[in-house]
């Protein structure tokens, strides 16, 4: 212990070991903080360079976009740095160890201070307090107390010649280590945490400058500020321009680092002021240390106090910059994600009218004027005869066959191919699919800053939690969504009613034509049938003129229609990136669910009140008249009503006028509505789950797993539609091995050369071998088995092939994907009789379309032609009280359109191909781009019930096996060939079946209507 030990001496030690730590921790603390101000600043710099390459007109501004977009990419990951400090910082890691480093500071000095105290102590100073001179004036008076006391006794022991006592002196006794932390470290560990926290505060408003910069560059460069200049025709100058004025943002960032330097020196100011403060402080407090002023229970308690202080203040402020921290890299993801949502709108916006660009420039106009160039080569042939009266009748007749020839089988049909090969409505597909995406990727719930401190220590933002994307869905994509599918809509009837007129160029030609070769025979006007000629071939150059005229009007509008939706779409996200706007949407939002929910709650108490008593009284009506009904037909199947013996002539007679209005319809419709697979996309619809569980078996058997597929369907409910299209977006790029079993094949001898066909390297007789083969293949293929109802007779040996079949599929399904399909009924029967369910992973049944479904699929397809949809009126329509409450053609139309459709759904109960059959069926005329249907089936069906027991199971058998020939139905029933011959016979003349190479089968307006009568006669389950 020694008491030499002086408060100078502690204070000018321990300046220089605190000014030394003190500089370490803001130099650690700045390094950080530089190191992410270097790292913004070159990703900055290099993409500025890299804008300042910009040179090529055409894709300029959508360079200038993806370099953006890499740019906010590296910011993405930037914004990483950002977290400056966790709820797992802990003050000693903050302060940089700061109690470890002083703890050798300490070991020089003694523990324990003792300082003698001196007369003069307790003399009043200037500065005393009222405390201060009581307890020294009482410290005096016990002192002289003291002194008399000790004379006193001094004197007694002089008489007794004793040595005198000497008056014992006073000390000033306290522990150094305890008086220090108290007056020293604490109040050096709280400068430590203030300047931590005006470090994060600089870095704080850095950071923030740094987000206003972003912010500002990004509003210069996505040219939202100009409504009238469309972004595909901005120049490279414009670029520059634009790019140029970032050049002050460099300048900006640069000047951030001179405030950085500048807080070095500003620290060290603070820090001597500090120090003078303290070591006045520690001076003052030293004098009393260990005396009753400050006795060394109190000091240890100080200490421990300011270290607590120190400690909470640390946790309480920590929170306040976590979360200051958190919402700005918070703030600068989520602005980020919606800045990439603003550049892929653009550049999708300018790659959609680049398309549109290139497909009617190099793929529609091209077309359509090889048919200008036929019809100004006909002119051209008509004006080398025009004087020769013989030679221009021959001419007109052989040009009127040759050019219509042309025009119907090549160049018209072209044109329309051309059109809907563009695909100019599903060039919008990627921009809507890119913003969809975009948009799932923004969080459910965003904080923002609904006002941020940059002023206080710590800061006293105050945040708000807000929707963001909900109100990303709600506000901006349904609206986004409804404008691009409006524009969507405009385009395709644009596109149709184009398909529609082209219809009519061949008519122009024909009608002028024909009336030219009129005047020749009756009036021998030459002159004027010449004249007719060139002006009815000039009109229909004209008519196709203009449809490149209105191909370039698609090109221009698709730049400024589109350029408006997608501006008003990056606007609205322009006012997400502003908080207050984002505060004013999240309240727009809840009081729009409120309305709308009590907007609703209204709706339906008065729907139930305005529809209960009509509902009552309509199905009521419904009840008797489905009563009379079934007890009607009850009276047809059990012979009880007098036998319609007209029905079945009628039906001949139906089926007959079907086939002769099918070939006389306009070549449009009949190749949109032809009998067959499916195999453009534009038209697919209602089967998207079934590929989707196919898709995901596919990636099952691709992973290893023992996986076969069976798709079963009624016959025209589009398995081979689902099929090709498998085939497009499930197994592209795989190799894929196609087995179609056309006719009925029992025998292994006669299948082996079908699969002999569909892998040519396997070298088989017979099916054992050709599983060996099959497991010996370089890769695993894929093989589609159509029509598998055709791999058995209803025999008793008849099963035998596709049990081997199945055993081969079993055995051989890890090398090769086998997909098969199969006819609903024939599948349900092979269930019962083979169980053939269990040898498959997933059985894909095609049920019936839905009557929205079907209605979609049809009108789809109508829609193409570009015919105007007209329902004529049915004497008893005009009399139905409800419709006669309809006022206007539109409710009229709508009301005939859906009744014809519930009768439709009623006859083919979802079945696209007969559903296609009866709506052809229900054509009237077509006149004046006009397509006439008559609302209403009528056709009895009720001579089915009537026929023999054995046209009746004939009629099952056909439906389980699909088609069959006379000697196959021979040994089904074992009878002759020659029973069956005529029991065919009788049913193709009654047009119940159709034949053809292949075998017979039932026609496919008797298809639907077979089935019920069979089910109802528990014939066929």
């Amino acid at each position: 212990m020694s008491q030499k030990t002086t408060p100078h001496e502690i204070l000018s030690r321990f300046k220089p070991v605190a000014e030394e730590h003190l500089s370490k921790c803001v130099s650690g603390w700045l390094r950080l903080h530089e190191q992410n101000l270097s790292a913004f600043q070159n990703r900055f710099r290099q993409t500025l360079a890299r804008l300042g390459k910009l040179s090529r007109k055409d894709d300029a501004l959508h360079t200038l976009w993806s370099e953006l977009g890499d740019f906010y990419h590296a910011l993405q990951e930037w914004t990483g740095r950002l977290a400056y400090l966790s709820e797992e910082s802990a003050l000693n890691e903050v302060l940089q160890g700061e109690k470890a480093r002083f703890a050798a500071f300490w070991e020089p000095f003694p523990k324990d201070i003792k300082i003698g105290l001196t007369e003069s102590y307790w003399e009043p100073q200037p500065g005393d307090s009222l405390h201060v001179k009581l307890w020294k004036y009482q410290r005096r008076a016990r002192n002289r107390f003291t002194r008399a006391r000790y004379a006193l006794r001094n004197g007694f022991r002089k008489l007794f010649r004793r040595q005198a006592l000497p008056v014992p002196p006073i000390y000033q006794t306290f522990s150094l280590a305890v008086f220090s932390e108290g007056y020293l470290s604490a109040p050096f560990d709280r400068f430590l945490l203030g300047e931590w926290e005006k470090y994060l505060h600089l870095a704080s408003r850095q950071i923030d400058a740094l987000h206003k910069i972003v912010q500002q560059m990004h509003s210069r460069l996505i040219f939202l500020d100009e409504a009238g200049q469309v972004w595909i025709q901005t120049d490279v100058p414009k670029i520059a321009a634009r790019l140029e004025s970032l050049r002050e943002f460099s300048s900006t960032v640069a000047a951030l680092f001179d405030e950085i330097t500048a807080f070095r020196p500003a620290m060290l100011e603070r820090f001597e002021q500090w120090f003078a403060e303290t070591e006045k402080n520690f001076h003052d407090q030293w004098r009393f240390a260990g005396t009753h002023i400050l006795k060394e229970k109190r000091i240890a308690s100080r200490s421990g106090n300011a270290r607590k202080r120190v400690q909470n203040q640390f946790e309480r402020d920590k929170k306040a910059w976590i979360q200051d921290f958190s919402v700005e890299r918070e703030d600068w993801v989520n602005e980020i994600a919606l800045r990439n949502i603003q550049l892929n709108v653009g550049k999708e916006y300018l790659q959609v009218v680049q398309q549109f660009q290139a497909k009617i420039s190099g793929q529609i106009i091209p077309v359509f004027a090889t048919a200008i160039q036929a019809i100004r080569t006909s002119t051209d042939k008509f004006k080398s005869v025009e004087q020769n009266r013989a030679d221009l009748k021959r001419a007109i007749v052989a040009e009127n066959r040759a050019l219509q020839k042309s025009l119907r089988d090549e160049i018209l049909p072209g044109m329309m191919d051309a059109l809907l090969e563009a695909r100019l409505d599903q060039a919008l597909t990627p921009l809507l699919e890119t913003t969809r995406q975009l948009g799932k990727t923004l969080p459910d719930k965003q904080t923002v800053f609904r006002k941020k401190d940059l002023d206080h220590l710590p800061p006293d933002s105050k945040v708000d939690d807000v929707p963001i994307g909900e109100l990303f869905n709600e506000k901006l994509l349904l609206a986004f969504e409804r404008q691009i599918e409006e524009y969507r809509q405009e385009l395709r009837q644009a596109v149709e009613n184009i398909i529609r007129d082209i219809s009519e160029v061949d008519q122009v030609v024909e009608f002028n034509l024909d009336a030219a070769l009129n005047l020749l025979e009756e009036r021998k006007e030459t002159g004027e049938a010449f004249q007719t000629v060139m002006e009815g071939l000039e009109r229909a150059a004209g008519l196709v003129e203009q449809f490149i005229n209105r191909g370039t009007q698609f090109r221009q509008q698709s730049e400024t229609e589109l350029f408006r939706i997608a501006r008003k779409f990056m606007q609205d996200v322009q006012e997400l990136l502003d908080n207050e706007a984002l505060l004013k949407l999240k309240i727009q939002l809840a009081q729009a669910k409120a309305k709308e929910r009590i907007r609703i709650y209204r709706q339906k108490i008065w729907s139930f009140c305005k529809l209960i008593i009509p509902r009552i009284w309509s199905f009521l009506k419904q009840t008797a008249g489905l009563v009379r009904r079934k007890y009607s037909q009850l009276r047809k199947i059990t012979g009880l009503a007098p036998a319609a013996l007209d029905s079945q002539a009628a039906l001949f007679q139906y089926l007959s006028e079907t086939r002769r209005k099918i070939t006389s319809l306009p070549y449009v419709y009949q190749r949109l509505f032809q009998n067959r697979p499916l195999t453009d996309e534009r038209f697919f619809a209602g089967r998207e789950e079934e590929l989707s569980e196919l898709r995901e078996d596919f990636k099952t058997w691709q992973q290893g797993y023992s996986v076969a597929t069976a798709i079963t369907g009624e016959r025209g409910s589009g398995k081979t539609t689902v099929i090709h299209f498998a085939k497009e977006w499930v197994f592209a790029g795989q190799p894929v091995r196609e087995i179609d079993v056309k006719i009925t094949i029992w025998r292994a001898e006669d299948f082996i050369s079908l699969l002999q066909n569909a892998f040519p390297e396997c070298k088989a007789s017979t099916l054992p071998e050709m599983e060996k083969a099959l497991l010996q293949l370089d890769e695993p293929v894929i093989c589609i088995v159509e029509n598998t109802q055709n791999l058995f007779l209803k025999t008793v040996d008849g099963f035998d092939l596709l049990e081997e079949f199945l055993l081969l599929i079993s055995r051989t399904h890890r090398q090769v994907y086998w997909v098969l399909t199969c006819t609903l009924y024939s599948w349900a029967y092979l269930d019962k009789v083979i169980n053939i369910s269990r040898f498959f992973r997933r059985v894909l049944s095609l049920d019936n379309l839905t009557r929205q479904e079907m209605e979609n699929v049809i009108l789809r397809r109508h829609r193409v032609t570009g015919y105007r949809l007209f329902f004529e009126t049915p004497e008893k329509i005009q009399k139905n009280r409800r419709f006669k409450k309809l006022t206007g053609e539109e409710a009229q139309q709508s009301y005939l359109q859906d009744l014809f459709f519930k009768e439709l759904q009623e006859v083919a109960s979802g079945n696209v191909s007969v559903a296609i059959l009866y709506w052809i069926r229900a054509i009237r005329k077509i006149e004046n781009s006009r397509l006439t249907l008559w609302p209403l089936i009528e056709q009895d069906y009720s001579f089915m019930y009537q026929l023999s027991a054995e046209e009746l199971f004939t009629i099952g058998a056909l439906i389980q096996h699909e088609m069959l020939k006379p000697e196959e139905h021979a040994r089904i029933f074992h009878q002759s060939g020659q029973q069956s011959v005529m029991l065919f016979n009788s049913l193709i003349n009654k047009g119940i079946i159709t034949e053809n190479e292949n075998g017979c089968r039932i026609h496919p307006f008797l298809y639907r209507p077979a089935l019920v009568a069979l089910k109802r006669l528990n014939i066929i389950h």
